[in-house]
């Protein structure tokens, strides 16, 4: 099957499971209980939309919920939002020099992803605003290290895994430099001396600082065909396509494993492959909706944006901005859109929306009463099982 179908099929799964955790751990007043679903105006159609030049079409006149932590739709249209605006920076800077900073830290079974945040985020506060060091000449706070550099600004974000030994956040950001870092080994050593001193402040335990020495910081210098493969590792999303620098800054939550570990969004596709996994990520994925609720996933140093020309957009903006520039496909009434809901069929909508109106609505006749077929079979099989 084409991977762009698939995954769309697969995020409105996802979603699905993730309005059920809302729903069973918040409550039905969950905005995520209502994203492309319900109406979000009185409105006797639910409308579909295409941009120019797209292959697909999308959903209009429904309620979003705009989570990029909670919601695989609309992190989905949030990060590649945000991997272009990274991808434009990139292009703007390309005079300059790039490098991609990944900082993490020792992590523990015990702790709760909101402990694990709070001090991560502690510690890269302390981290940025040390100051020098009393009969320590040989610190070098992070800042001077920034202005020794000529520092032009930077875009970061903050990536969550849960496995065996609890959760693990860690940051990647990339630093946009006037003067390029001659020795990179230096610079990795001043950098790794300023992150163990913040870790060490904020109560984070270093059990193993030969481990933590390896691990802890990883400097990467980024030109050529790096930046361009960076870009989209900088917003990875599981669709099965390539990464660069942009895509690995904002998509982040939406892989589904690494190193064994698996991402939050990763977790909902557990379940979807098997639903006894529920019980293993139902209660996880919450805990970690409810930790970086609001939270930004993808942040600018400030002033960047400006400075080359790029419009702010909150990521409400960005989910609903779509229908501003589209033009009306087709349409769905109230019972026929109850109908596609009861069916579960939102993403086989979408995903086979690259045809001509009227030759969808054969594919979706075709494929309701093949569905009603199945669920009658199903009916059917239950009622002799238990006579």
């Amino acid at each position: 099957m084409d991977q762009t179908k698939d995954s769309i099929i697969q995020k409105f799964a996802a979603q699905r499971i993730s309005a059920y955790i809302h729903q069973y751990h918040g409550g039905y007043d969950q905005r995520q209980c209502s994203c492309l679903r319900a109406r979000k105006d009185l409105s006797l159609t639910i409308d579909l939309k295409k941009n120019p030049g797209a292959a697909h079409a999308h959903y209009s006149s429904l309620q979003t919920c705009g989570s990029i932590h909670s919601c695989p739709v609309c992190a989905s249209k949030i990060t590649e939002h945000r991997k272009n605006e990274i991808q434009e920076i990139i292009d703007k800077t390309a005079d300059k020099h790039h490098y991609l900073v990944t900082l993490t830290f020792p992590h523990y079974e015990t702790e709760t992803c909101g402990e694990s945040r709070r001090k991560f985020m502690d510690a890269r506060r302390r981290m940025k605003n040390w100051s020098e060091v009393q009969h320590h000449t040989e610190f070098v706070p992070f800042r001077k290290i920034l202005q020794h550099h000529q520092y032009d600004g930077s875009v970061t974000t903050v990536e969550v895994t849960y496995g065996v030994n609890g959760w693990h956040i860690h940051s990647h950001e990339l630093f946009i430099f006037d003067k390029p870092v001659d020795d990179l080994r230096k610079f990795r050593a001043d950098i790794f001396a300023n992150w163990t001193k913040a870790c060490l402040y904020s109560g984070i335990e270093i059990k193993k600082p030969l481990a933590f020495h390896r691990r802890a910081v990883q400097v990467d210098a980024l030109h050529g065909d790096h930046i361009a493969k960076m870009t989209s590792y900088l917003t990875k999303i599981s669709t099965g396509n390539s990464w660069g620098m942009a895509a690995e800054l904002t998509k982040g939550s939406c892989k589904k494993q690494q190193n064994g570990n698996v991402t939050p969004f990763g977790m909902l596709f557990e379940i979807l492959d098997n639903k006894n996994n529920m019980k293993k990520y139902g209660q996880k994925f919450w805990e970690y909706c409810q930790t970086f609720k609001g939270k930004q996933a993808i942040r600018f140093s400030k002033g960047l944006k400006k400075k080359y020309g790029i419009e702010e957009k909150t990521d409400e903006e960005i989910v609903t901005e779509s229908d501003l520039l589209s033009s009306l496909y087709g349409f769905f009434e109230i019972g026929e859109w109850k109908n596609i809901l009861k069916l579960k069929m939102r993403g086989f909508v979408l995903q086979n929306s690259d045809v001509e109106w009227n030759q969808l609505v054969e594919i979706i006749n075709s494929e309701i009463r093949k569905r009603a077929l199945q669920n009658d079979t199903k009916r059917k099989e239950t009622i002799y099982a238990s006579a």
